[in-house]
């Protein structure tokens, strides 16, 4: 992607170095292998997953939602700067039903969600029966002192593989090769301020495959 500069609800360096949560790589791959056609993003900030996805999944039609408008201008710009916009739908909030108008129609619906524990409201498989055939990239939360990771693998057990990815600390070979010079003249710890994403001990997220909703092999292993 070709990026602006400036994000919302997070620091911006990681995203411009390329180490913004790097644990999901292998995640994002299987996304991208996936081939999903529908994409819905929720907590999009400035566009991120949203553009990214875009970029990578030029098969699929994305829809981002971010409540705070700055974020949703930001989005905007982002997939105009990517030559995108024609495949990103821009919205506000998400609610279970919208979620299931989005995602139904599609032959290979995927979701991509960062909603600081609203994830419990909008991941209902019981009355929204397309997530059981969704690929979902989550990123859990702790609700009332306890972490959302319980509840969401008790939904979805039986009907996806998933695979658990824990915060990983940064260190200089996370560094891409065009700025991993500066590491070796002293300015490592400098780096280490601007790559730090303030997660603390947050959930893992959750990389989740439909076991029969048409995946092709390319599981992470549980």
């Amino acid at each position: 992607m070709n990026y602006i500069r400036a994000s919302v609800g997070s620091v911006i360096w990681p995203k411009l170095f390329g180490t913004y949560e790097l644990e999901l790589n292998p995640g994002v791959e299987q996304l991208v292998r996936w081939q999903p056609d529908v994409i819905v993003n929720a907590g999009a900030a400035e566009g991120y997953f949203a553009v990214g996805m875009a970029f990578r999944c030029p098969q699929a039609r994305i829809e981002a939602f971010e409540l705070m408008a700055v974020g949703r201008q930001l989005v905007a710009k982002l997939a105009t700067k990517n030559q995108v916009l024609d495949r990103v739908g821009i919205h506000e909030g998400l609610d279970p039903e919208q979620l299931r108008r989005f995602l139904e129609p599609a032959t290979r619906p995927a979701i991509v969600l960062d909603v600081e524990g609203y994830e419990l409201e909008l991941l209902r498989p019981e009355i929204n029966p397309v997530l059981t055939r969704s690929f979902i990239l989550l990123e859990n939360h702790v609700v009332d002192g306890q972490s959302t990771t319980d509840e969401i693998r008790r939904r979805f057990t039986a009907t996806h593989r998933i695979h658990e990815v824990p915060i990983l600390p940064r260190g200089q070979h996370h560094l891409p090769a065009r700025v991993r010079w500066m590491a070796t003249l002293g300015f490592w710890p400098g780096l280490t301020a601007l790559l730090d994403e303030g997660r603390g001990d947050s959930p893992p997220w959750f990389v989740m495959e439909p076991i029969d909703g048409g995946g092709n092999g390319t599981g992470l292993p549980e």
